[in-house]
């Protein structure tokens, strides 16, 4: 048989994490492990290359839904075919964008963000170009260089441009569902609807509902949906010292430990 290995040691080598092998592997049928003398899932080094070749071709913005039956060779043949990012890449399209803002140009702000998902992937459009605009605008708005209409004009740019990737990518009928949105007066909705386009690219079945969610209504949804997962997007928990413990309170029942997800560049634990 050969080296085999668990998969808290396959999670390891691959960088995935146990719970999102597990989908790819019963919902999708990517992996076929074997048993080992004691009945316990056991992967081998082929299976450790084909989950780092899926998890390349999930990364560069394809769906797990639509690779996960590929022949090694051929998910081989698509990291071959993503074209190396050369070290400018980033700067010009960020350039590119903000010329567009500045012209007020929904069409050109859009054709960017269309050409550096082609070239750099949906991860890296998110962490290399949405994630650095979205920190540029809020700057510039609170300094008072970017006006509200501006401002305005890439939310909306934006928001419509990350829908149509996470519609693209829909999940089988039994990828397990998590529901995706913000508390209550949680206005800032992009980290919620980037966690949705993440799910959607790992296999998940992405309801998104929206920011400014009352806890009531997402324990609600929770339960109406049989929901496998929660995450919720939370920039300025601060500014309301009640908020976890009214989501706790709310919500905390319905979640084990590892399935609730929060997220937010201000969330103090």
């Amino acid at each position: 048989m050969g080296a085999t290995y668990t998969i808290g040691t396959l999670a390891a080598l691959t960088g995935l994490s146990a719970h999102t092998i597990r989908i790819w592997e019963r919902r999708y049928g990517a992996l076929t492990p074997q048993r080992s003398e004691t009945n316990r899932r056991v992967y081998t080094d082929d299976e450790v290359e084909r989950l780092k070749l899926l998890k390349h071709a999930v990364d560069s913005g394809h769906s797990i839904g639509q690779i996960a039956n590929l022949p090694s060779d051929e998910l081989q043949s698509l990291q071959v075919a993503q074209s190396p990012r050369p070290s400018g890449d980033t700067s010009g399209f960020l350039s590119a964008c903000i010329e567009a803002i500045q012209r007020l140009s929904p069409e050109s702000l859009e054709g960017t963000l269309v050409r550096a998902n082609a070239a750099l992937g949906t991860m890296g459009l998110l962490e290399q170009v949405a994630i650095p605009l979205l920190a540029t605008i809020e700057t510039g708005y609170v300094s008072g260089t970017v006006r509200i209409a501006q401002e305005h004009m890439v939310s909306a740019v934006l928001r419509a441009y990350l829908g149509e990737i996470r519609a693209s990518m829909p999940g089988g009928r039994s990828a397990p569902r998590i529901l995706v949105t913000t508390p209550r007066n949680q206005h800032h909705e992009f980290g919620a609807l980037m966690a949705a386009v993440v799910a959607a690219m790992q296999g998940w079945s992405v309801t998104y509902l929206g920011p400014n969610l009352p806890a009531e209504e997402i324990a609600d949804a929770v339960r109406l949906s049989g929901a496998r997962a929660l995450a919720l997007s939370i920039v300025y928990p601060s500014d309301d010292p009640e908020l976890a413990q009214e989501m706790r309170a709310q919500v905390g029942h319905f979640c084990r430990h590892d399935d609730d997800i929060v997220g937010g560049t201000r969330l103090e634990t």
